[in-house]
């Protein structure tokens, strides 16, 4: 297809004519080297293979299209089943990026690296996807993904001080369900994982299990932010978070109804990180006469070893008086230093071994 690996050729015409003549199944190879591309897209493709042995790397932004405000996401994959991306790296270049947007000097909206919608058993394993411009991996409407062996770092840029904002590492969302992310290591400046919620009415975003990974210097393990709609049976699991702004976390508030349950952190260890667990109902102030809440209920903490730098919310379940939590479940919860308290607003459930002393209402 004549694309060259040398990391100034635009190659985006050889690599979707590629895509396009594989998409009734094939697969498409990206040998070593570096392919300078602008967005890509897969549309209802069966069975599509894309391995990678080089990289994938993003062209500059006076290249970059724009499409309704905002520039056109990275590589789409929309409709169809069966697509499989493995092996080597997706460069988003970004540090110009969060240079840009922190200065206020974008004209249009970042575009999304990796964006999966309405799409079935998608895969993404052994990649590695180096500074996205903005979200890394987002998925709507998508049923049955897995992400194993995956490196998600967005860099801190000014010798590390400065923060990448707005680069979360995962976020199924949108009614998505059956995801499994495994095996992963997120560096990068905003949520791990971040669950968004999907409509009551097409079943939640559900039946999710995000396991055996490390993250580090994001925003967490998190549930929202929720204001309508609904995220149900989720489970994060033997999980190291270093470096964080937030451990285990739900943030929610009242646009409309919806509700958030039977989420379970087990097996979690947190250093140096800001607030080891957080349920903030309140996340946002609710209107002044409101007409709508977010319930949450069963919330379980299981097996939580934490180390935490936050005075203020280090241990939190904050609810609102109108719409207090129930069925939070703490067991075998350490969070140090003990001169944290845990502060609880509107809070119900139960508790066994946990320091420092629960303050949830049975």
């Amino acid at each position: 297809y004549g694309a060259k690996g040398d990391n100034s050729t635009d190659n985006t015409k050889a690599v979707q004519a590629a895509i396009d003549d594989c998409l009734n199944g094939g697969t498409v190879s990206v040998p070593s080297g570096l392919f300078m591309t602008y967005p890509l897209q897969i549309i209802n493709a069966v069975g599509l293979n894309l391995e990678i042995e080089g990289s994938l790397v993003a062209g500059s932004r006076d290249g970059w299209p724009v499409e309704g405000g905002n520039y056109i996401d990275f590589l789409t994959i929309s409709g169809g089943s069966g697509v499989t991306i493995k092996g080597g790296m997706l460069n988003g270049m970004g540090t110009p990026w969060y240079i840009a947007f922190d200065e206020g000097k974008l004209k249009y909206g970042r575009p999304d690296f990796v964006v999966v919608t309405g799409t079935k058993d998608f895969k993404l394993l052994h990649t590695t996807i180096l500074n996205a411009p903005q979200f890394n991996v987002y998925l709507a409407k998508t049923d049955g993904a897995e992400f194993g062996w995956v490196n998600i770092t967005s860099q801190w840029y000014d010798g590390g001080k400065k923060e990448p904002h707005n680069t979360d590492g995962i976020d199924p969302g949108d009614n998505s369900n059956n995801i499994w992310i495994h095996d992963c290591h997120i560096d990068n400046g905003d949520d791990s994982v971040a669950v968004k919620p999907g409509s009551v009415k097409s079943g939640c975003t559900r039946d999710i299990l995000v396991e055996n990974s490390n993250f580090y210097h994001g925003h967490g393990c998190s549930i929202g932010s929720v204001g309508k709609g609904c995220v149900k049976n989720v489970i994060f699991r033997n999980i190291t978070m270093t470096k964080q702004e937030n451990g285990c976390r739900v943030k929610t508030y009242s646009d409309e109804a919806g509700f958030v349950t039977n989420i379970t952190w087990q097996d979690i260890k947190i250093r140096e990180t800001g607030s080891c667990i957080s349920v903030n109902a309140n996340y946002k102030p609710p209107p002044k006469n409101p007409k709508y809440w977010i319930n949450v209920t069963d919330l379980h903490f299981i097996n939580i070893d934490g180390e935490c730098t936050s005075s203020d919310d280090a241990f939190e379940a904050v609810c609102p008086a109108a719409s207090p939590c129930f069925g939070i479940n703490l067991q075998n919860v350490n969070i140090r230093p003990f001169t944290h308290e845990m502060v609880c607003q509107h809070a119900h459930g139960t508790a066994n071994n946990v320091n420092p002393k629960s303050c949830l209402k049975s």
